[in-house]
């Protein structure tokens, strides 16, 4: 059974990300090749910061989420300025840097070694030791994600997102700062990526730069554009179905740096078995991707 509550926890972190990403996609209709890049910052803050400092994991996940936005804003301004193609090619250098300084800074990140023996969290003396424990933890965190980034879309600002993705021309022309609200969206699914980091790192207990690599980040995509898609008639998403409850791969997923969670991957291929892009249609935010 540990085994079903470890598939199903990654679950979770996968749905954290593909909502925060489709707040980006399916809503402002940025493809972003960086998500797994706030990802590591969320994961390497709160390593450091248990670790170093021996603070409390729910403690590191505010700070992790805002460093994420700091480092997000910082880097759309710039890159927000440009469209289209230009800016996923502007996106997947943002992920080749962050992952650049993962593995080159190495008296901070410690380098391609990585971090091993992350502790589990802590709650009013209780640890979450067990998959089974952490499973439960890791859905309440899940639907508090889901539930902002759902609050987040069916706002005003949620309408002037979906205005800017059809149109950016005339959602100028009524006044709206286009730019200003790509920031915002982009710092706002930056951020919820770094929850997913947090738990991660605490999840598999071993990180290093090679788990939040450009891969993982087309990874991300497909969870979100193939989730769109894989629908069994109308509002009934294929989540709900066998066929789309795991995705049918070959060979195995080479996801991370250690032995041990190569090792883990490669079973989940041999299983045929992953965190899979139709498992998440059910919980996709309502609009979908607009390629």
């Amino acid at each position: 059974m540990d085994y079903i509550f470890y598939i199903l926890i990654l679950v979770d972190i996968f749905i954290i990300l593909a909502v925060s990403l489709n707040l980006l996609m399916g809503f402002t209709g940025l493809i972003s090749m960086a998500h797994a890049g706030f990802m590591a910052i969320g994961a390497y803050t709160t390593t450091l910061l248990i670790t170093s400092l021996g603070m409390n994991f729910f403690l590191t996940i505010p700070l992790g989420v805002l460093i994420a936005g700091l480092v997000s804003a910082l880097l759309a301004l710039p890159s927000l300025r440009v469209k289209g193609e230009h800016y996923i090619i502007a996106s997947f250098g943002l992920q080749i840097i962050l992952y650049n300084i993962l593995l080159n800074w190495v008296s901070l990140t410690n380098g391609p070694y990585g971090f091993s023996g992350i502790p589990r969290p802590r709650l009013l003396g209780y640890t979450f030791g067990t998959y089974r424990s952490y499973l439960v933890l890791a859905s309440l965190i899940t639907l508090v994600c889901v539930f902002i980034i759902w609050r987040i879309t069916r706002s005003r600002f949620g309408l002037v997102l979906r205005g800017i993705r059809e149109d950016e021309i005339a959602a100028s022309s009524l006044g709206k700062n286009v730019n200003r609200f790509k920031v915002i969206a982009f710092v706002a699914g930056s951020s919820v990526a770094a929850v997913a980091g947090s738990l991660y790192a605490t999840a598999i207990s071993f990180i290093d730069p090679f788990c939040f690599t450009v891969h993982d980040s087309i990874f991300m995509l497909a969870v979100v554009i193939i989730g769109k898609y894989l629908r069994v008639g109308p509002g009934r998403p294929a989540a709900h179905q066998p066929a789309g409850a795991f995705e049918v791969l070959s060979g195995g997923r080479n996801h991370c740096g250690s032995p041990a969670a190569n090792d883990l991957w490669r079973a989940f291929g041999g299983l045929h078995a992953l965190p899979p892009a139709g498992a998440f249609a059910g919980i996709q935010v309502q609009e979908g991707v607009v390629l």
